[in-house]
């Protein structure tokens, strides 16, 4: 089946035609085909192919088979094994991959208790609070992504307020504000620390 399609080019091949028949251009009788990458598109090998523009395409795809439209089938895809490795695929620093990773990961917050739980099974923090050290030089799509990202777990999670604190989030995105002119989606920043502000006890903030 479908998960033994591990050669390079089929999986380049494969993900070009679901992001352009079943993302770019879907409708009703696209979703039951959706449904059949499930399988393979959930096998974490298949982020590890090492071609941008096919990255890309995967993370389109996860992108939108972990949204709501797909609700009732995409549980297969929200594993622990996957997330770990999206989170680690942030470091790559290419802007447009990490913006779609950060779409599948808030799609996973926004989803069911279960959802989050193997999501902050990942230790998420470690790998955000690194991914912020030089955030000022990303564009804004990314970080308002990363902001979006940010707020919806302290929305869903906010128990988890300490942890991001613990992660120098906020201090990075202080020092990103008072040290750069002009920072790609500032605004995005403001609302993620006066986000933390409203959340926080007196000791905390």
């Amino acid at each position: 089946g479908l998960e033994c399609l591990i050669d390079e080019l089929q999986l380049a091949t494969l993900s070009s035609i679901f992001v352009k028949f079943c993302i770019k251009t879907p409708c009703q009788n696209y979703k039951n085909q959706m449904t059949v990458a499930i399988p393979f598109f959930a096998n974490p090998p298949a982020l590890l192919v090492e071609t941008l523009p096919t990255l890309d395409d995967i993370c389109s795809i996860l992108a939108a088979l972990t949204s709501r439209t797909y609700a009732s089938i995409r549980d297969p895809l929200i594993n622990h094994r996957l997330l770990k490795l999206l989170f680690a695929k942030l470091g790559i620093r290419v802007p447009s991959v990490s913006a779609k990773i950060l779409k599948v990961l808030n799609n996973v917050v926004c989803g069911t208790d279960e959802h989050r739980q193997i999501l902050m099974n990942c230790n998420p923090w470690q790998y955000l609070g690194m991914f912020v050290l030089d955030m000022g030089g990303n564009s804004s799509e990314l970080i308002h992504e990363f902001c979006i990202f940010i707020d919806t777990i302290l929305a869903k999670t906010p128990n988890q307020l300490p942890k991001a604190i613990e992660s120098n989030i906020i201090h990075h995105f202080g020092n990103v504000l008072r040290t750069q002119s002009r920072v790609p989606g500032h605004h995005d920043i403001i609302r993620t620390i006066v986000q933390c502000i409203s959340l926080g006890s007196p000791e905390e903030i």
